[in-house]
Protein backbone atom coordinates (compact mmCIF):
# COMPACT_ATOMS: atom_id res chain seq x y z
CA UNK A 1 0.00 0.00 0.00
CA UNK A 2 2.80 2.25 0.72
CA UNK A 3 3.72 2.36 -2.92
CA UNK A 4 -0.07 3.39 -3.93
CA UNK A 5 0.44 6.20 -1.26
CA UNK A 6 3.58 7.83 -2.81
CA UNK A 7 1.95 7.57 -6.06
CA UNK A 8 -0.86 9.68 -4.60
CA UNK A 9 1.04 12.30 -2.95
CA UNK A 10 2.66 12.85 -6.17
CA UNK A 11 -0.77 12.74 -8.60
CA UNK A 12 -2.11 15.07 -5.99
CA UNK A 13 1.23 17.58 -5.62
CA UNK A 14 1.16 18.07 -9.60
CA UNK A 15 -2.21 18.57 -10.00
CA UNK A 16 -1.96 21.45 -7.29
CA UNK A 17 1.12 22.82 -9.02
CA UNK A 18 -0.83 22.63 -12.28
CA UNK A 19 -4.05 24.56 -10.54
CA UNK A 20 -2.07 26.93 -8.99
CA UNK A 21 -1.61 29.31 -12.48
CA UNK A 22 -5.14 29.15 -13.80
CA UNK A 23 -7.65 31.72 -14.17
CA UNK A 24 -10.58 30.28 -12.23
CA UNK A 25 -13.17 32.11 -14.86
CA UNK A 26 -11.54 30.69 -17.50
CA UNK A 27 -11.03 26.83 -16.93
CA UNK A 28 -13.84 26.99 -14.29
CA UNK A 29 -11.26 25.52 -10.93
CA UNK A 30 -10.45 27.94 -8.15
CA UNK A 31 -6.80 28.74 -7.95
CA UNK A 32 -4.71 26.46 -5.61
CA UNK A 33 -2.97 27.09 -2.59
CA UNK A 34 -1.31 23.87 -2.21
CA UNK A 35 -2.41 20.61 -0.68
CA UNK A 36 -3.23 19.28 3.46
CA UNK A 37 -3.02 16.00 4.33
CA UNK A 38 -6.71 15.41 5.97
CA UNK A 39 -6.72 11.98 7.97
CA UNK A 40 -5.43 8.32 7.70
CA UNK A 41 -7.65 5.40 7.64
CA UNK A 42 -6.03 2.96 9.53
CA UNK A 43 -8.05 0.18 8.60
CA UNK A 44 -7.14 0.82 5.05
CA UNK A 45 -4.14 2.03 5.40
CA UNK A 46 -4.89 4.67 3.20
CA UNK A 47 -4.53 8.38 3.28
CA UNK A 48 -7.11 11.49 2.65
CA UNK A 49 -5.88 14.72 0.89
CA UNK A 50 -7.24 17.79 0.36
CA UNK A 51 -6.79 20.91 -2.45
CA UNK A 52 -6.64 24.57 -0.75
CA UNK A 53 -8.40 26.45 -2.88
CA UNK A 54 -8.71 30.72 -2.46
CA UNK A 55 -12.43 31.83 -3.34
CA UNK A 56 -12.38 35.50 -5.48
CA UNK A 57 -12.77 38.36 -3.13
CA UNK A 58 -15.40 39.73 -5.53
CA UNK A 59 -17.72 36.69 -4.08
CA UNK A 60 -18.77 37.65 -0.59
CA UNK A 61 -21.56 35.14 -0.54
CA UNK A 62 -21.53 31.65 0.93
CA UNK A 63 -20.50 29.05 -2.22
CA UNK A 64 -23.56 26.33 -2.77
CA UNK A 65 -23.28 23.06 -4.55
CA UNK A 66 -24.62 22.85 -7.52
CA UNK A 67 -26.97 20.20 -6.17
CA UNK A 68 -28.25 22.78 -3.44
CA UNK A 69 -29.15 25.68 -6.00
CA UNK A 70 -30.67 22.76 -8.66
CA UNK A 71 -33.19 22.14 -5.15
CA UNK A 72 -33.66 25.39 -4.59
CA UNK A 73 -35.43 25.54 -8.04
CA UNK A 74 -34.49 29.58 -8.26
CA UNK A 75 -35.54 30.64 -11.42
CA UNK A 76 -32.83 31.26 -14.06
CA UNK A 77 -32.89 32.84 -17.89
CA UNK A 78 -32.13 29.75 -20.79
CA UNK A 79 -28.99 31.13 -21.56
CA UNK A 80 -27.63 31.39 -17.97
CA UNK A 81 -28.17 27.32 -17.70
CA UNK A 82 -26.59 26.60 -20.89
CA UNK A 83 -23.70 29.29 -20.06
CA UNK A 84 -23.39 26.79 -16.62
CA UNK A 85 -23.40 24.06 -18.68
CA UNK A 86 -20.75 24.92 -20.60
CA UNK A 87 -18.37 26.43 -18.05
CA UNK A 88 -19.06 23.08 -15.64
CA UNK A 89 -17.96 20.66 -18.93
CA UNK A 90 -15.25 23.31 -19.70
CA UNK A 91 -13.88 22.09 -16.10
CA UNK A 92 -13.44 18.60 -16.61
CA UNK A 93 -12.17 19.20 -20.06
CA UNK A 94 -9.26 21.04 -18.43
CA UNK A 95 -8.89 18.30 -15.78
CA UNK A 96 -8.30 16.37 -19.24
CA UNK A 97 -5.90 18.22 -20.84
CA UNK A 98 -4.01 18.61 -17.49
CA UNK A 99 -3.84 14.32 -17.94
CA UNK A 100 -6.23 13.66 -15.03
CA UNK A 101 -9.34 11.77 -14.33
CA UNK A 102 -11.31 13.29 -11.45
CA UNK A 103 -13.58 10.10 -10.58
CA UNK A 104 -16.25 11.98 -8.41
CA UNK A 105 -18.03 14.17 -10.71
CA UNK A 106 -21.66 14.88 -9.48
CA UNK A 107 -23.73 18.32 -8.44
CA UNK A 108 -22.30 17.67 -4.44
CA UNK A 109 -18.95 18.52 -6.15
CA UNK A 110 -19.64 21.50 -8.38
CA UNK A 111 -19.46 24.37 -6.26
CA UNK A 112 -21.36 27.42 -7.23
CA UNK A 113 -21.07 31.13 -6.52
CA UNK A 114 -24.53 33.39 -7.11
CA UNK A 115 -23.34 37.08 -7.16
CA UNK A 116 -25.56 40.00 -5.85
CA UNK A 117 -28.23 39.76 -8.79
CA UNK A 118 -28.84 36.42 -7.99
CA UNK A 119 -27.42 35.66 -11.36
CA UNK A 120 -25.36 32.63 -12.28
CA UNK A 121 -21.72 33.37 -11.34
CA UNK A 122 -18.55 31.42 -11.55
CA UNK A 123 -18.56 27.74 -10.94
CA UNK A 124 -15.74 25.09 -9.62
CA UNK A 125 -15.12 21.95 -9.77
CA UNK A 126 -13.84 20.09 -6.56
CA UNK A 127 -13.78 17.24 -4.50
CA UNK A 128 -10.63 15.75 -5.64
CA UNK A 129 -10.19 13.12 -3.29
CA UNK A 130 -10.36 10.57 -5.70
CA UNK A 131 -8.35 11.93 -8.46
CA UNK A 132 -5.61 10.34 -10.40
CA UNK A 133 -3.96 10.44 -13.70
CA UNK A 134 -5.06 9.35 -16.32
CA UNK A 135 -2.26 6.85 -17.01
CA UNK A 136 -1.87 5.86 -13.73
CA UNK A 137 -3.07 3.03 -11.65
CA UNK A 138 -6.30 2.43 -10.31
CA UNK A 139 -7.16 0.13 -7.39
CA UNK A 140 -10.98 -0.31 -8.78
CA UNK A 141 -12.31 0.39 -5.36
CA UNK A 142 -16.40 0.84 -5.22
CA UNK A 143 -19.15 1.12 -3.16
CA UNK A 144 -22.81 0.72 -2.76
CA UNK A 145 -24.07 4.18 -2.66
CA UNK A 146 -27.02 4.79 -5.30
CA UNK A 147 -26.73 8.24 -4.64
CA UNK A 148 -23.25 7.98 -6.23
CA UNK A 149 -23.67 5.15 -8.75
CA UNK A 150 -26.48 7.26 -10.58
CA UNK A 151 -23.64 9.62 -11.74
CA UNK A 152 -21.12 6.08 -12.41
CA UNK A 153 -21.19 4.62 -15.50
CA UNK A 154 -22.45 0.61 -15.22
CA UNK A 155 -19.19 -0.97 -15.69
CA UNK A 156 -17.73 1.28 -12.66
CA UNK A 157 -20.34 0.27 -10.28
CA UNK A 158 -20.06 -1.56 -7.68
CA UNK A 159 -17.84 -2.37 -4.87
CA UNK A 160 -15.27 -4.14 -7.68
CA UNK A 161 -15.75 -2.59 -11.08
CA UNK A 162 -15.67 -4.04 -13.61
CA UNK A 163 -14.01 -1.65 -16.04
CA UNK A 164 -10.95 0.75 -14.83
CA UNK A 165 -11.34 4.75 -15.00
CA UNK A 166 -11.32 6.50 -17.89
CA UNK A 167 -12.03 10.01 -19.55
CA UNK A 168 -15.11 8.68 -21.16
CA UNK A 169 -16.28 7.76 -17.29
CA UNK A 170 -16.17 11.54 -16.99
CA UNK A 171 -17.68 12.45 -19.43
CA UNK A 172 -20.77 9.73 -18.69
CA UNK A 173 -20.93 11.01 -15.53
CA UNK A 174 -21.09 14.99 -16.74
CA UNK A 175 -24.32 13.69 -18.99
CA UNK A 176 -26.32 13.11 -16.15
CA UNK A 177 -25.31 16.79 -14.41
CA UNK A 178 -26.42 18.61 -17.90
CA UNK A 179 -29.30 16.64 -17.65
CA UNK A 180 -30.12 17.87 -14.34
CA UNK A 181 -29.40 21.21 -15.46
CA UNK A 182 -31.63 20.90 -18.31
CA UNK A 183 -34.48 20.10 -16.38
CA UNK A 184 -33.34 22.18 -13.85
CA UNK A 185 -34.02 20.20 -11.02
CA UNK A 186 -32.23 17.66 -8.86
CA UNK A 187 -32.57 14.31 -8.99
CA UNK A 188 -31.71 13.28 -5.28
CA UNK A 189 -32.98 15.11 -2.31
CA UNK A 190 -31.53 15.02 1.23
CA UNK A 191 -32.74 15.50 4.92
CA UNK A 192 -32.21 18.42 6.60
CA UNK A 193 -28.96 16.71 7.90
CA UNK A 194 -27.94 15.60 5.05
CA UNK A 195 -27.74 12.31 6.27
CA UNK A 196 -30.12 10.73 4.46
CA UNK A 197 -31.19 10.46 0.80
CA UNK A 198 -34.04 9.95 -1.89
CA UNK A 199 -34.65 10.14 -5.06
CA UNK A 200 -36.63 13.38 -6.18
CA UNK A 201 -39.72 13.45 -8.07
CA UNK A 202 -37.81 15.22 -11.11
CA UNK A 203 -35.80 11.39 -11.56
CA UNK A 204 -39.35 9.96 -11.70
CA UNK A 205 -37.82 6.88 -9.99
CA UNK A 206 -38.49 4.96 -6.66
CA UNK A 207 -35.53 3.06 -4.76
CA UNK A 208 -37.28 -0.15 -4.91
CA UNK A 209 -37.81 0.12 -8.67
CA UNK A 210 -35.37 -2.29 -10.84
CA UNK A 211 -33.15 0.46 -12.64
CA UNK A 212 -31.26 1.07 -8.93
CA UNK A 213 -30.67 -2.63 -8.86
CA UNK A 214 -29.68 -3.27 -12.55
CA UNK A 215 -26.91 -0.10 -13.56
CA UNK A 216 -27.82 -1.05 -17.32
CA UNK A 217 -31.75 -0.74 -16.75
CA UNK A 218 -30.53 2.82 -15.04
CA UNK A 219 -28.13 4.47 -18.24
CA UNK A 220 -31.27 3.31 -20.51
CA UNK A 221 -33.87 5.09 -18.54
CA UNK A 222 -31.90 8.23 -18.31
CA UNK A 223 -31.55 8.54 -22.11
CA UNK A 224 -34.88 7.77 -22.24
CA UNK A 225 -35.24 10.77 -19.94
CA UNK A 226 -32.73 12.99 -22.03
CA UNK A 227 -34.98 12.36 -25.09
CA UNK A 228 -37.91 12.81 -23.68
CA UNK A 229 -37.65 15.83 -21.24
CA UNK A 230 -34.92 18.37 -22.78
CA UNK A 231 -35.84 19.04 -26.65
CA UNK A 232 -39.17 21.28 -25.60
CA UNK A 233 -37.36 22.12 -22.34
CA UNK A 234 -33.59 23.65 -23.05
CA UNK A 235 -33.19 22.37 -26.88
CA UNK A 236 -32.50 20.03 -29.33
CA UNK A 237 -29.31 20.25 -29.77
CA UNK A 238 -28.56 20.48 -26.01
CA UNK A 239 -30.00 17.34 -25.38
CA UNK A 240 -28.58 15.36 -28.57
CA UNK A 241 -25.01 16.59 -26.88
CA UNK A 242 -26.11 15.00 -23.53
CA UNK A 243 -27.81 11.69 -25.34
CA UNK A 244 -24.09 11.67 -26.85
CA UNK A 245 -22.32 11.92 -23.43
CA UNK A 246 -24.80 9.10 -21.76
CA UNK A 247 -23.53 6.81 -24.51
CA UNK A 248 -20.18 7.77 -24.89
CA UNK A 249 -19.20 4.34 -24.04
CA UNK A 250 -21.23 2.50 -26.43
CA UNK A 251 -19.42 0.57 -29.01
CA UNK A 252 -21.48 1.98 -31.87
CA UNK A 253 -21.18 5.66 -30.36
CA UNK A 254 -19.88 7.37 -33.40
CA UNK A 255 -17.77 10.27 -31.57
CA UNK A 256 -16.81 8.31 -28.41
CA UNK A 257 -17.11 4.48 -29.25
CA UNK A 258 -13.57 3.78 -30.52
CA UNK A 259 -11.36 3.68 -27.17
CA UNK A 260 -8.25 3.77 -29.36
CA UNK A 261 -8.85 7.30 -30.45
CA UNK A 262 -8.09 8.12 -26.35
CA UNK A 263 -4.90 5.81 -26.19
CA UNK A 264 -1.60 6.63 -27.03
CA UNK A 265 0.43 3.90 -28.85
CA UNK A 266 1.38 2.37 -26.01
CA UNK A 267 -2.41 1.80 -24.98
CA UNK A 268 -2.35 4.46 -22.18
CA UNK A 269 -5.43 7.13 -21.77
CA UNK A 270 -4.31 10.37 -23.74
CA UNK A 271 -4.00 13.64 -21.70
Amino acid sequence: MGADISLVKKDIRILAKKLSYRDPYRFGILHCQGVVEVAKDSDRGTLSFGLVFNIPQEFCYKPETLRSILGSRMNHTLTERIVLAKRVARSISYIHTLGFVHKNVRPETILGFINQDSRLGLFSLVGFEKLRMADGRTLQRGDLAWEKNLYRHPGRQGLKPEEIYTMQHNIYSLSICLLEIGIWNSFISYTQSDTVSTPNGALGLYLEGPEFSTPLLMKDYLVALAKSKLPELIGEIYGEVVVNCLTCLDKDNPDFGDKSEFQDSNGAPKA
